[in-house]
């Protein structure tokens, strides 16, 4: 029996079962301590080791039974437990001095070797798990990275995850230093910006000696910071079509032309490009961007005459749409269409208990709801989806309105809802909702192709052409008129919801230049067809 010590609050002592699994112990009971029988009689005296060696397990010997099998493995991966177990192999073979200086050398460079391999070995498996989380554009880092915490971050959860079924990984964790498991954030932080490094270095190289055109539009991040966003587009001669390469993200601090221009700069320099190298850039129609005179394309024409400003195409379409749907008075309808649109996603998505409402009766009717969408005040082909859910989910929305009149104890919801449901009832609407949904169907889809990172401008010429064409012909063909009204006509039936007579008005005696024209309709097709 070996004398117990008390620690803590328990009473610990050393245990002969330690003598199988570290050969290298040996215990002196006068001292009631453990040292290392290598490292007492051959370790190194070499410069090199000064600071290795443990005097815990050569002089004092170690008593703390507590931790006693942990401090012996941290031990026995020392390299200089490493270093004094080679010189005692080669002592028991009755080996020269020189010989066994040499052997210990070679010993010590393998095992060196070894050890490089094996942190290759795990820092692939690092990168891969951050390439992993960079590309969903995921977090790695959590709220407490603790051993306990159950908030360490997904960088740390894959790590102990992919331990449970890596016995690579798992050696790695449990036999590795503290200081050597690569886990801390600096060690995140330092393979993030490694793989910056080498992708930029990749983007820099594959754009070296080309032709290129720059991409930028700057929007305020949820900090409420102004971030310019730069990408770079080339023609690849091995692929036979341009690419684009999101390069940077800067901030500006202030959104003149001088700055956003002298951050464009700062952006070809980490490129090792010239503006001589630059053939086009390619911004919105923002007076800082666009102006002829003191914009950001005017400051780029003064490094290089040849560069041409193009006005994003995407932006241009939204812009048309914008003007064609706002800027009439004859197009009320479509506007307050819009309004009642947005105003139904704020009443139904603006409660937890709306929302339930229309959940519960889309299950009772055996129909999928179809989330309702927000306008955009930026993009609107985005409307399209908005418009999409409001159609395919409109019985629902107007079931869901009328039980939150009758059941709802809110004065105020009870009286929008009651307005909601005479304006989506009313024919103006289901006309509007059946005449915008197709025109907005083919929009997006234009709108999604102008943004391709492949596109061409022969490209973006010949969608935009064949969309004012189908825009053309949806105005001027009869039959496909016929086809949207059939279809609002149809709804309104299911929703008893009556269309308004045609007015008969009285022709004028009098010859007016500024009377609006005599011509009679006969029915309310063609009426809302002009």
């Amino acid at each position: 029996m070996f004398p117990r010590t008390k620690i803590g609050d328990k009473q610990r002592n050393f245990h002969s079962e330690w003598y199988e699994k570290y050969r290298w112990l040996e215990y002196s009971p006068p001292k009631d301590a453990a040292f290392c029988f290598h490292c007492r009689f051959f370790s190194s005296n070499d410069s090199t080791q000064k600071g290795h060696i443990d005097p815990a397990v050569i002089e004092k010997g170690f008593k703390n039974w507590h931790k006693a099998t942990e401090c012996f493995r941290t031990h026995q991966l020392s390299k200089s437990h490493q270093l004094s177990s080679s010189a005692w192999s080669s002592f028991k073979e009755g080996k020269p001095i020189d010989v066994l200086l040499d052997e210990s050398m070679q010993t010590y460079i393998s095992k060196k070797e070894e050890e490089r391999f094996q942190n290759r070995i795990i820092m692939e498996r690092l990168i891969d798990i951050v390439r992993c989380l960079g590309t969903g554009g995921r977090p790695l880092r959590g709220h407490n990275e603790k051993t306990d915490s159950r908030e360490k971050g997904l960088f740390l959860n894959i790590v102990h995850l992919l331990k449970k079924y890596d016995p690579v990984m798992k050696k790695h964790l449990e036999e590795s230093p503290r200081n050597a498991t690569y886990l801390s954030n600096r060690i995140q932080n330092d393979l993030i910006m490694s793989i910056h490094n080498v992708v930029e270095q990749k983007i820099v190289s594959s754009i070296n000696g080309k032709m290129i055109s720059i991409i930028a539009d700057d929007t305020a991040d949820c900090g409420h910071h102004e971030q310019m966003s730069v990408v770079v587009r080339y023609f690849n001669s091995e692929r036979h079509s341009p690419v684009e390469h999101f390069v940077s993200i800067q901030r500006l601090f202030t959104v003149d032309a001088q700055s956003i221009f002298d951050q464009l700069s700062k952006v070809l320099a980490i490129l090792k490009t010239e503006w001589s190298s630059v053939i086009s850039v390619c911004f919105d129609g923002a007076a800082t961007m666009s102006g002829c005179t003191a914009g950001v394309q005017m400051k780029c024409k003064e490094k290089n005459p040849e560069i041409l400003y193009v006005h994003c195409y995407a932006h241009c379409l939204n812009l048309v749409l914008v003007d064609a749907c706002t800027s009439s008075k004859q197009n009320r309808t479509v506007f307050d269409f819009f309004g009642i649109i947005q105003t139904v996603y704020a009443f139904m998505e603006g409660s937890p208990v709306r929302h339930a409402v229309m959940e519960k009766i889309s299950q009772e009717v055996g129909s999928q709801l179809k989330t309702l969408k927000s306008l955009s005040n930026t993009r609107w082909a985005c409307r399209a989806e908005a418009v999409a859910a409001i159609k395919e989910n409109f019985s629902i929305i107007l079931q869901a309105l009328n039980e939150i009149t009758e059941k709802s104890r809110l004065a105020d919801a009870k009286i929008r809802a009651r307005g909601l449901i005479c304006e989506l009832s009313s024919f103006k609407f289901i006309f509007a909702l059946h005449m915008m949904h197709p025109i907005l169907q083919i929009v997006v889809k234009v709108s999604k192709t102008l943004q391709a990172s492949n596109l061409n401008l022969l490209t973006a010429m010949t969608i935009v052409k064949s969309l004012r064409n189908s825009l053309i012909s949806m105005r001027n063909d009869p039959e496909i008129f016929r086809s949207v009204f059939k279809d609002c006509e149809k709804m309104c039936a299911e929703n008893n919801t009556p269309i308004p007579p045609v007015k008969k008005r009285k022709p004028t005696v009098h010859f007016d230049e500024g009377a609006p024209s005599q011509h009679h309709f006969d029915t309310k097709e063609e009426q809302e067809r002009i």
